[in-house]
């Protein structure tokens, strides 16, 4: 009885309790916000949404992703600055002159680009196909 007694104290002191405590209030949460359709969803795509989960955690993904988020953060303050009356097309033209811009252009289009394939229309058929291969 002293050994459990003692467990328990260790326990209680390293903060077993109040973790296990927040953690049924994040599964009540979960409960109350989602239907029963919206849990049998989830359970169809784990897989998927555990591999994107995977493949966004790989250091060099969590690297890019910070430098974007701090590129956003501080272009945050230059938005929050600038007129409210669109640039003109000449202004426009203006700043592809910066090779920087012209590095941010390029690197969207291909972005876009690579988006675009990966999600037109043949590729969006297969995904479907597979998709009900699997239900099958």
């Amino acid at each position: 009885m002293a050994l459990a007694s003692d467990r328990l104290a260790v326990a209680q002191q390293k903060g077993y309790f109040e973790f296990a405590k927040a953690g049924i209030g994040v599964v009540d949460r979960v409960v109350t916000g989602f239907s029963e359709e919206d849990v049998e969803a989830l359970g169809d795509n784990v897989v998927t949404i555990l591999n994107t989960v995977k493949e966004i955690t790989q250091p060099e993904m969590l690297v890019l992703l910070q430098r974007m988020i701090d590129a956003l953060q501080r272009q945050q303050y230059v938005i929050e600055a600038e007129d409210a009356e669109p640039p003109s097309m000449w202004a426009l033209l203006k700043k592809m002159r910066d090779p920087d811009v012209r590095r941010g252009i390029n690197r969207a289009l291909t972005t876009l680009s690579a988006v675009s394939a990966e999600t037109g229309p043949d590729t969006m058929t297969q995904i479907h196909r597979n998709t009900k291969e699997g239900d099958a």
